[in-house]
């Protein structure tokens, strides 16, 4: 009896051992509840799984068939955002005994298919809430140490309305070159902001995924239409890329077309081309040490942006040996750059030449504040030098500060020689149509530059000085001058102009204004000119305007609408000398700012005519600006004269003298 209980015993120990042997060597699909249920306990997720395999040794092999990862909430429920044809991978049990940490070997993935969407909120359903970092610098709670990892044939499509993308994606592991671990490669293509795009990410390997202490490399080429952008360096994080530190080179057309990359508005620019050091820290995106080419200008410096705010706030401080004025075209509505601008696309030459040959002299192109609201900024540019076509200026400085959609710029100083123009702009974006508030001062101001920008035909010295002040709406330069108020006042003292003025201003034209000409190598001395005007509605209107020479004053009376750049102008000869005295024809200055059409009246040779005929009516109204010449000019300029007789005709007049209007006042009464 004894004897038979243990054959009996023996014999159901052989049978059990061979019925768990049977299940552990041929068939471990009993464990697929298990293990579905805990993979979707652990993804917040549906997981399924199509046959599962264990091959037993110190490291186990485990092998899933058809593994599949559902949507999440909020998205087709019939749908997967992950499909895997295959996945296999080896566990270190001892490893896990001994310390409870989960690491995988070896990871092989085959034809894994990810299809990444966003829902109507804008949420994605590639994101795993259980599996985000706590913290830019820490790694996903729960994800397992990776040792080696291949990709075998990988699809990612990624579809996202908010940003219009829509990209195709190859995944795959190939051998590191350099002889390590094989790397994780990317390739994708599609639209990108409604723009063709194509990248590449070449990733380190993933031996010691979790190790925050060990620096990861990667490799990154990214083009969104002509934009162009390369990085090579190492990340801390190797979850979610953060702590970068590499370096960055970026080229594109048009630095504005970098909103949809960087979500910083930019203005439209020339061609440009740039390399630095790129790295993050916390929230912040710094870009430090760069240096390259924007049109035909240099660009350097550093600049970061905190991206941890309800909106981005971007600190830049920039240099430039050398800055071409027509690249910063696109910061008043000009078509930026020359048609000779380096890699300038056929588009661009085509708006540089229309502008050119516009009949219009204000630019008119619409400045795209809309996103000034999305960001605040600090920004310091300084041109060491400063070549322009047009204007005499030598260098620029300019601090820019963006704050809750209120753009100031305290100041914008343009170096001429010893002078100075010293602009201060605050522009107001939050409203549809945003409203410019504008002040210039001129100070000392080199005639000569001036002459020599015009063109080889003058010659002339002089010192200028003045001031600009404009409040108006619009979208553009020209909308803003077009129904601005305001007042401008220029002065020059100590001048000389040479008499081949006669080759653009003609000689009967200057005989008419009471020069006398002999030979094209006099010169003619102006020992003050002052011309004050006002802007109201966006016609400028002259108050006084006078040209003191040696023996001759010269008065002159008149408009320039800036909605349409038409003009109309008088002017009128009062020799000095009684003894001398022959009354001049009057001269008119008609047209456009463009192409201005000068005549003389002849049928009022010989008479004086209109509200210019008494000196002291030109004169009278320069009392009130004194100081605001002398603030410009100093003291113990030529103009002395010319505001003596100012003063001594306003006491005669006996007529208070009164302050230019203020035209923020004209604005409000006016809305």
């Amino acid at each position: 009896m004894r004897r038979r209980w243990k054959v009996t015993l023996a014999l159901l120990g052989t049978v059990t051992a061979a019925t768990v042997a049977a299940v552990v060597l041929f068939d471990w699909n009993w464990l697929k509840p298990i293990a579905e249920a805990q993979a979707s306990a652990e993804l917040g997720r549906k997981v399924t799984i199509g046959h599962l395999d264990v091959k037993l040794s110190r490291e186990p092999l485990v092998t899933v068939d058809r593994f599949t990862i559902g949507n999440s909430e909020g998205f087709p429920q019939d749908t997967n955002v992950a499909e895997f044809a295959r996945m296999s991978f080896t566990l270190d049990l001892m490893r896990y005994l001994r310390t409870g940490e989960l690491f995988i070997p070896a990871l092989t993935l085959d034809q894994p298919v990810v299809k990444g969407e966003t829902n109507a909120a804008g949420e994605p359903n590639w994101v795993i809430d259980r599996l985000k970092p706590s913290s830019p610098d820490a790694t996903a709670p729960g994800a397992p140490e990776i040792g080696r990892l291949t990709v075998n044939d990988g699809r990612v499509s990624i579809v996202d309305a908010k940003t219009k993308t829509d990209v195709e994606v190859v995944v795959h592991t190939e051998p590191d070159p350099k002889g390590g671990d094989s790397q994780l490669v990317f390739r994708g293509e599609g639209r990108y902001a409604d723009a063709k795009t194509k990248f590449e990410v070449r990733a380190g390997s993933l031996t010691a995924f979790r190790d925050v202490d060990t620096r990861y490399p990667v490799d990154i080429l990214w083009e969104v239409g002509a934009t162009r952008a390369k990085i090579v360096g190492t990340v801390r994080n190797r979850t979610n890329l953060a702590g970068m530190d590499g370096q960055l080179e970026i080229s594109g057309p048009d630095m504005s077309l970098l909103y949809p990359m960087t979500g910083i508005p930019l203005p439209v620019t020339p061609p440009y081309k740039v390399k630095g050091h790129l790295w993050h820290a916390g929230t912040t995106i710094h870009f430090d040490k760069f240096d390259g080419r924007v049109g035909n200008s240099d660009l350097s410096g550093s600049l970061a942006v905190d991206t941890g705010g309800r909106r981005r706030v971007l600190t830049a401080d920039l240099n430039s040996a050398k800055t071409v004025l027509a690249d910063l075209g696109g910061f008043i509505g000009m078509a930026p750059g020359k048609a000779e601008t380096p890699n300038a696309t056929p588009r661009q030459r085509a708006a540089m030449q229309a502008q050119n040959a516009r009949n219009r002299l204000l630019p008119d192109r619409r400045l795209d504040l809309s996103k000034a609201n999305e960001i605040d900024a600090h920004v310091t540019y300084r041109a060491r030098r400063l070549e322009s076509d047009y204007l005499p200026v030598d260098d620029l400085m300019v601090k820019l500060d963006l704050e809750n959609g209120r753009l100031r710029l305290r100041p914008l100083n343009f170096g001429v020689g010893k002078g100075r123009i010293a602009v201060t702009l605050d522009v107001d974006t939050k409203p549809k149509v945003p409203r410019w508030d504008i002040d210039a001062d001129f100070r000392n101001i080199d005639l000569r530059r001036i002459m020599q920008k015009a063109g080889g035909a003058l010659d002339g010295a002089g010192l200028v000085g003045g001031k600009l002040q404009i409040v108006g709406t619009g979208n553009s330069t020209a909308e803003v001058l077009g129904n601005g108020d305001g007042h401008l006042l220029l002065a020059m003292t100590s001048g000389q102009v040479s008499a081949l003025l006669t080759e653009l201003a003609g000689l009967d034209l200057l005989e008419a204004l009471g020069f006398s000409v002999s030979g094209k190598d006099k010169t003619f001395g102006i020992r003050c000119m002052v011309s004050d005007a006002r802007l109201e509605k966006g016609v400028l209107r002259t108050n006084s305007m006078v040209l003191d020479t040696t023996d001759t004053n010269i008065g002159a009376a008149g408009w320039v609408n800036l909605r349409d750049e038409a003009l109309g102008f008088r002017l009128e000869a009062h020799p000095k000398d009684v003894s001398l005295l022959s009354f001049r024809a009057p001269v008119h200055v008609s047209g456009t700012l463009k192409n201005p059409k000068v005549g003389i009246d002849a049928a009022t040779t010989g008479a004086r005519v209109g509200a210019m005929a008494v000196l002291g009516a030109l004169l009278t109204p320069l009392a009130a600006l004194i100081p605001t010449i002398e603030l410009g000019l100093g003291k113990d300029s030529d103009c002395t004269g010319l505001i003596d007789s100012a003063a001594r005709s306003a006491q005669e007049a006996g007529q208070p003298q009164k302050k230019a209007p203020d035209p923020r006042q004209n604005q409000k009464a006016r809305r």
